[in-house]
């Protein structure tokens, strides 16, 4: 099994066991590959909120991943999505669009309507970093 199969599997397919433990192991040497990231945040988003420890590594690999990589807020905008249902990866997603938001209104215009459509999948509309972003 390579990395490559892993990463070209469906994304509806939960990973086995050894896909799993082989994205792991080389998990920084995906963080240039935002593809690959994105794979990798989204297999373990569903399992994440459940296991603590598996939690701790998405917050540990979407710091790193901002550290290594010069995000754009389109980078942001995926793990807005439906797909993405961990607090803590929508969360980073809102982070990365303020980040940018100073000198790139065009942007952030451009991507309004699908930021406000994002806002359905805010598990509490209330306390959601996204619709703070939003009002302001």
């Amino acid at each position: 099994m390579s990395i490559h199969a892993a990463l070209n599997s469906a994304p509806s397919v939960e990973p086995t066991a050894e896909q799993r433990q082989l994205l792991l192991t080389y998990r920084f040497s995906l963080l240039n590959m935002e593809r690959a990231m994105k794979r990798l945040l989204l297999w373990f988003d569903d399992s994440s909120a459940a296991n603590p420890a598996e939690n701790q590594l998405v917050k540990d690999l979407i710091a790193e991943w901002e550290r290594q990589v010069a995000l754009t807020p389109y980078d942001g905008l995926p793990l807005l999505s439906q797909s993405f249902r961990n607090p803590v990866l929508r969360k980073f997603a809102v982070q990365i669009l303020k980040k940018n938001e100073q000198g790139q209104d065009e942007s952030m215009q451009q991507m309004l309507l699908q930021l406000v459509q994002a806002l359905r999948y805010e598990e509490q509309i209330n306390a959601s970093p996204l619709a703070e972003l939003l009002v302001k």
